[in-house]
């Protein structure tokens, strides 16, 4: 696995690091109503990340994010509109598809007191 993603063209070489990858997922993210990113201390599995970012061989990324929904908000649509706007973000960042975007929704927040939760929602080109 490549730690970035390199595009080469007449003008020279870029590299797109993992962290502008994170960061496009968490701006996608923040600017979903009734979604934030799971914390780590408060629902996720120990030694887990809220967003994980590879690329493969091809330079494709792999993207999987944790996130806890409001009650509420309905889980499906904000889940797909959130894959979505990651896929075409990346791509126009990138000219790449990403090979995998996974959401899990790890928790449930009602009334300032987040339930576990674990719904894996993705897709794969």
């Amino acid at each position: 696995m490549a730690d970035n993603y390199i595009i080469n063209n007449e003008y020279g070489s870029i590299m797109i690091n993992r962290s502008v990858i994170v960061r496009i997922v968490s701006d996608v993210v923040d600017e979903t109503k009734g979604v934030r990113l799971a914390s780590l201390k408060e629902i996720l599995p120990k030694v887990t990340q809220n967003i994980d970012v590879s690329f493969d061989d091809n330079g494709a990324a792999q993207i999987h994010f944790y996130v806890a929904v409001k009650f509420g908000t309905s889980i499906s649509n904000a889940t797909y509109k959130m894959i979505n706007e990651v896929k075409a973000r990346v791509y126009s960042l990138t000219l790449v598809d990403p090979a995998s975007v996974t959401v899990t929704v790890a928790g449930t927040e009602m009334n300032k007191r987040t339930k576990r939760r674990h719904l894996v929602f993705g897709t794969n080109r």
